[in-house]
């Protein structure tokens, strides 16, 4: 929450490194190479709402979402952030995962309050379980 990153190269590097630290990649420069992979296909930002950087990778060792807000908004492709919502699955999962999460996300994101919820609110625990919440509910 409210990390000093200022460029869009410092945030996949920090998201890479914290996927490392918490045991979510085995190799931090796998996961920095996928992430760029996507990135480099196509910017992953949402308007000049949020950035949603993602990868399927060999090192990745369970589907996991980080979220990160930044202090300053930075530039992300055409587009201007301050919040990015990493998707890391790994390469091979079952059902295709991260379609799954990236569809029920990327709806959820299309709502003002959500994203405005995301951006305001302090408590990590309460963001937890409102995302959660989002990549569990049943599809209509």
């Amino acid at each position: 929450m409210g990390q000093d990153l200022r460029t869009r190269d410092s945030v996949i590097k920090f998201i890479a490194k914290n996927a490392k630290q918490l045991d979510i990649s085995n190799d931090f420069r796998e996961t920095e190479k996928d992430l760029w992979k996507r990135e480099n296909s196509f910017a992953t930002s949402i308007d000049s709402i949020l950035a949603v950087p993602h990868a399927k990778s060999e090192s990745i060792k369970r589907p996991s979402i980080l979220m990160i807000t930044t202090k300053d908004i930075i530039p992300w492709g055409e587009e201007k952030v301050d919040l990015i919502i990493s998707l890391l699955i790994p390469k091979e999962n079952k059902d295709n995962i991260h379609l799954t999460l990236l569809s029920k996300l990327s709806a959820k994101l299309m709502d003002d309050d959500f994203v405005k919820f995301l951006k305001t609110e302090k408590n990590k625990e309460e963001i937890c379980k409102v995302i959660l919440k989002t990549i569990d509910a049943k599809e209509d």
